[in-house]
This record gives structure tokens, C-alpha cells and sequence, in this order.
């Protein structure tokens, strides 16, 4: 495992916390599961581009369309 230091806003770091405390669970675990949430949103939100751009060039492609009809 890798140690990180981060600062935190005196808000963020208490509402951080309290919500840590409401799961049951310490803050540095509930950073890490708020990190591992946004990675795995940001790679939903990579692969839905990549289909937006298949569907967009296979409507370009003029093959395609003419095996699809």
C-alpha cells in the first residue's frame, strides 16, 4: 500500500468525517471507497464515449449502413 498525505478544508474534513461515523467506518476508509467510486464512474464515463463514438462513425459508414438495411 502506498501512504498519501492530502489537505483537506476544515469543512470537507468534518463532514468526511461525521459521514465516516454514520457508516461506521473511519475517514481514511471512506476516502478510499469515495476514490475507487470516482475512478470507477470516471472508466463508465470513458467507455460510454468510446461507444457514442462507434455508434457515431458506424452511422458515417457507408458499408455499415448498407449491410444494416
Amino acid at each position: 500500500m502506498t501512504t498519501l498525505s492530502i489537505v483537506l478544508s476544515d469543512s470537507l474534513a468534518k463532514a468526511s468525517q461525521e459521514v465516516a461515523a454514520s457508516l461506521g467506518i473511519s475517514r481514511t476508509q471512506f476516502i478510499r471507497q469515495a476514490i475507487a467510486h470516482e475512478l470507477e464512474n470516471f472508466q463508465i464515463q470513458l467507455e460510454q464515449k468510446a461507444i457514442v463514438k462507434s455508434f457515431s462513425a458506424m452511422k458515417k459508414n457507408k458499408r455499415y449502413l448498407k449491410e444494416t438495411k
